[in-house]
């Protein structure tokens, strides 16, 4: 009696098609999701720690001033003049948050500060990072 090889002469093989296909678009997906992170945080600006951070319930201005000392007004880079002058066409009811970096001097603060008590803005917050 003979006995048959229950294993047939074709090895098993795996597709790689729906795999490849897969991946491809897992690579797609993430490049595109990508696009859509927040900009908040597209300047390099630490913030200092506090203990005590208050939330913002409408968009309000930002005044950001980074390592270089480079004043952005909502992103834009300006000089201090320019800055009044955006100051002005937001009007005095406005909020501004000022983000600086924890790097700079205290006197590249105060001078936007300044700038936004001269132009009558009282709602004036500055951003920090919340300390647990």
């Amino acid at each position: 009696m003979a006995i048959k090889s229950l294993r047939s002469k074709e090895e098993a093989r795996v597709e790689m098609t729906s795999m490849t296909d897969m991946v491809f678009l897992l690579l797609t997906f993430f490049m595109i999701g990508y696009n859509f992170l927040p900009l908040d945080d597209k300047l390099d600006v630490k913030l200092p720690d506090s203990r005590a951070v208050s939330k913002q319930t409408h968009k309000p201005n930002i005044v950001e001033i980074n390592v270089e000392k480079q004043v952005f007004f909502d992103g834009v880079l300006v000089t201090y003049g320019e800055l009044e002058r955006k100051l002005d066409e937001v009007g005095k009811d406005a909020t501004v948050i000022i983000k600086a970096d924890k790097r700079i001097t205290h006197g590249d603060v105060v001078r936007v500060m300044g700038i936004l008590k001269y132009k009558n803005i009282k709602n004036v917050g500055i951003a920090a990072l919340l300390r647990e």
